[in-house]
């Protein structure tokens, strides 16, 4: 949409990155940032047990950050994260939907938000308003299993209810419109058993064995939504 980059944009990314750059700008007396942050021009990170490091600008590893250079270092820093990082994986999308979208009238009328929930989905999770929509198989809503499925979900934090989301849909957000506008079907997979709960993510089914307990139930969906790429379901 080729808006400037703010530091909004890295609130859905990194909110405790957010937050150190905020306190980084914000920070006096600004003579004492040097030797208070400790920061010079780089990245850093771990991954896969190895340390990794980019610098921001030649030789970044031995430049410190100081007050007057502070909003300098902000500003690469949020450019390497939010562009160059990925620049690799973004240009083939952005090739692709400016090929589809580039000339449609309808992309210059849309906010960067709005454009965020039509690629990827709203980031809010109403799940009363998905079990209001949810089909059943084997199963009706008023089942007492049924109640304590969703008594479960309602239950999990919110990091819980996206791995729920991504392993019976492939996604961890909501389609436009919200979860109520989602198909999503919850289908019996057999008796009380051991075996943990599968999905057909093509067309948004959970197979869910009918549990004796709900402590149960508890234990075998939060197994299977927790360790479901281990097990190459994703």
């Amino acid at each position: 949409l080729g808006h400037p980059l703010s530091l909004d944009d890295l609130e859905g990314l990194d909110p405790e990155l957010l937050h150190g750059f905020r306190k980084l700008l914000d920070f006096e007396p600004a003579d004492a940032i040097e030797e208070l942050f400790c920061l010079t021009y780089q990245v850093q990170w771990s991954g896969l047990g190895e340390e990794h490091m980019v610098e921001l600008i030649p030789g970044g590893k031995d430049v410190p950050v100081t007050g007057a250079n502070r909003e300098d270092y902000v500003e690469k820093y949020m450019r390497y994260m939010l562009i160059d990082s990925v620049k690799q994986q973004f240009a083939p999308f952005r090739e692709g939907f400016i090929r589809v979208m580039g000339s449609s009238k309808v992309v210059q009328l849309l906010t960067a938000m709005e454009l965020e929930y039509l690629v990827v989905g709203e980031p809010q999770l109403d799940f009363h308003a998905l079990e209001s929509n949810t089909e059943y198989v084997g199963f009706n809503k008023d089942d007492p299993f049924i109640r304590q499925f969703w008594s479960v979900v309602h239950s999990m934090d919110l990091a819980s209810q996206q791995q729920l989301l991504m392993f019976v849909t492939g996604s961890s957000k909501a389609p436009v419109g919200g979860l109520g506008k989602l198909t999503f079907r919850i289908q019996r997979a057999g008796p009380d058993s051991n075996h943990l709960p599968t999905s057909h993510t093509c067309f948004n089914v959970l197979l869910l064995p009918q549990y004796e307990t709900m402590a149960k139930l508890h234990d075998r969906l939060h197994i299977a939504i927790r360790e479901h790429q281990g097990f190459g379901l994703q």
